[in-house]
């Protein structure tokens, strides 16, 4: 799909698909499958999205529909004419203020917001927690999956009163917290990609990483 940017713009709860007049449907179907797969970004995530109508039929709307709904039945779908879209000055980007959320994540859990997130509470086994930018626990990571810039931005990082996550991710580097918890009580850390990899740091001393 060369030179056919398909733009997502929006908030949390509610997002505008922005087709190019030349997409194909193959191709609209291939971008949807891509975003709202079972481990894409958007799986779980409930909101509104306005698709705009670049002249489909109704079959073809239902096949996008299907397309969507199949891998994510909380997202209500709605196709809006060019003539109805407001001017793109005025549709915010995903970036917005940080979501916060205040409790603790237990097994089973799972949070996906599009910007930064903030958590006030801790980050337990089992729990996920993906953000599109950076993610900041004002509590402990003391188990799960914590994932930030999913979509490929490795310039977020993760932040915590204690980083001992089973897994983390920044972008699509993978890394995980030391098994050496010796280190505990010393403070802050934060986790960032350097020269290709995660590393994490004390917030305060900013010493040397550790893997």
């Amino acid at each position: 799909m060369a030179n056919k940017e398909i733009e997502i713009k929006g908030t949390l709860d509610k997002l505008r698909v922005h087709p190019p007049p030349d997409v194909t449907l193959s191709e609209l179907k291939a971008f949807f499958s891509r975003k709202f797969n079972s481990s894409g970004f958007f799986q779980g995530v409930k909101c509104k999205l306005d698709i705009i109508d670049n002249g489909w039929d109704v079959r073809e709307k239902d096949e996008i529909r299907e397309t969507i709904k199949g891998n994510n039945e909380l997202i209500e779908i709605r196709f809006i004419r060019p003539e109805d879209e407001i001017a793109p000055k005025d549709i915010p980007k995903m970036k917005k203020a940080p979501e916060i959320i205040k409790r603790s994540f237990r097994s089973g859990q799972r949070v996906a917001v599009l910007g930064d997130l903030i958590v006030i509470g801790d980050i337990n086994p089992g729990a996920e927690v993906v953000a599109g930018g950076d993610i900041i626990v004002f509590g402990k990571v003391v188990g799960g999956l914590v994932h930030a810039g999913v979509e490929g931005n490795e310039e977020a990082s993760i932040f915590a009163l204690e980083l001992a996550p089973t897994q983390m991710r920044i972008g699509k580097i993978l890394g995980r917290a030391p098994d050496d918890r010796s280190r505990r009580g010393i403070g802050p850390e934060v986790a960032r990609v350097k020269n290709g990899r995660i590393i994490i740091e004390n917030y305060l001393a900013r010493g040397e990483g550790r893997r």
